[in-house]
């Protein structure tokens, strides 16, 4: 007996039969089921030790080992830029909390690999000195220099930002933009498709899904050195490692690396290219390297743009923690978490009940299956009833006629 394929019954129609009933189907499915959780991402500072501390938050330790246990894939993404990926996982074992440098997504390391992948020239950076480590490769201006750069990076210097810094950090993203525009008004200017309308790159997301695939931005042009200094034309990048507003240390609140980042935007009428939190980009490759999508990722962190808005806006779901620079007006900004739990200490619990969630919401979804399945088998039944019937009067309606023309032939005789 051959099986019949059949489409859900929201997609299934019928057509009309001459002289006869219609069936109609309208009943659609209503449940609505989000993708199940599968890894998590974790802000460090204020999460799992306590802001500009070695002071492990109360249950941290015991969240990672949960994890752990559960195999449940994780990685911490942070904004930290005073120390590399290497020095903040030697900070963390110190503190008890087994960790490597691949366990941390940090902006410097997306920075470094998005200006090799790019054969980026002369790069600028204004960042802590240990972060030197992660450019490994990259070709660096000398520290004074006042041009020819292909780069700028933005970053956390602390202490060691001040005006002549920042003065600096604007005359090389000025001179670049001043090198561009001489270059473009002295030779014709070739199609790009890669570039936006202004001239300047578009962020790295719109080019590829990891900084690894990013094309060279200006190859085409190695061949053709001109401008200030034999510099190529093409446009100078200016690279924030994240843009948050501010971050809480241990003796207060400090400016964090947006308000410099932005000072220079608004000075140069230049957009960054921003690699870290708040932007998408940082929390998708962080998923990937776990081998999951967004929408199968949480995020947890203490800073309800940096952490949650930018997570939602990538796609994951985002839970804000009461410690660290958590203030309650975060609770009134226009985002709204996806839960909002005391610490970290609390993770493991609503996990759990979010697990618990899904297993209802897909066994009432197979439940609608089988009720659908089965009311779909009643229509096509009655289906099969009315076509039968109509067979029927067909064969009697044939049969009368076929009777008629001998009738008349005896009323006739």
């Amino acid at each position: 007996m051959s099986q019949r394929t059949c489409l859900p019954l929201h997609k299934r129609t019928w057509a009309p039969m001459h002289g006869h009933r219609r069936l109609v189907v309208t009943r659609r499915r209503t449940t609505v089921i989000a993708p199940a959780l599968k890894g998590v991402l974790c802000d460090l500072d204020g999460v799992i030790y306590a802001s500009g501390s070695s002071t492990v938050i109360p249950g941290a330790t015991e969240t990672l080992q949960y994890l752990r246990e559960h195999q449940i894939p994780w990685c911490f993404v942070t904004n930290t830029c005073t120390k590399n990926r290497e020095g903040l996982a030697a900070r963390l074992r110190d503190m008890g909390i087994a960790c490597t440098a691949e366990d941390i997504v940090s902006p410097a390391k997306l920075a470094a690999d998005w200006l090799r992948s790019h054969n980026a020239g002369p790069t600028a950076l204004f960042v802590a000195p240990e972060l030197y480590t992660e450019f490994e490769g990259v070709p660096l201006l000398p520290p004074t220099a006042e041009a020819g750069a292909d780069a700028v990076v933005i970053g956390d210097m602390g202490l060691d930002w001040n005006y002549s810094q920042l003065n600096r950090a604007f005359r090389l993203v000025m001179e670049g933009e001043l090198r561009l525009e001489a270059a473009h008004t002295s030779m014709p200017q070739p199609h790009c498709e890669s570039s936006s309308g202004n001239g300047k790159p578009n962020h790295p997301a719109q080019q590829a899904q990891a900084p690894e695939a990013a094309p060279h931005h200006q190859a085409e042009e190695d061949g053709a050195r001109s401008g200030a200094g034999g510099r190529a034309p093409g446009p100078l990048t200016l690279i924030s490692l994240g843009k948050g507003r501010y971050y809480k240390d241990s003796d207060g609140y400090s400016i964090d690396v947006g308000p410099f980042t932005s000072a220079i935007e608004f000075a140069t009428d230049t957009k960054a290219v921003v690699l870290g939190k708040p932007d998408p980009l940082i929390f998708c490759l962080a998923a990937r390297s776990l081998g999951l999508e967004p929408e199968e990722v949480v995020m947890i962190g203490d800073d309800v743009r940096g952490d949650v808005g930018g997570a939602q806006a990538a796609g994951l779901r985002g839970v804000l923690v009461r410690t660290g620079k958590f203030r309650q007006h975060d609770l009134s900004v226009g985002i709204t978490p996806d839960a909002v739990l005391p610490s970290v200490a609390d993770f493991p619990a609503w996990w759990e009940a979010q697990q618990q969630l899904q297993h209802k919401q897909v066994e009432v979804e197979v439940q609608e299956q089988l009720q659908q399945e089965q009311e779909l088998q009643q229509v096509v039944q009655q289906q099969e009833q009315l076509q039968q019937e109509q067979v029927q009067q067909q064969q009697v309606e044939a049969s009368l006629g076929r009777s008629k023309p001998a009738r008349l032939a005896v009323v006739g005789a």
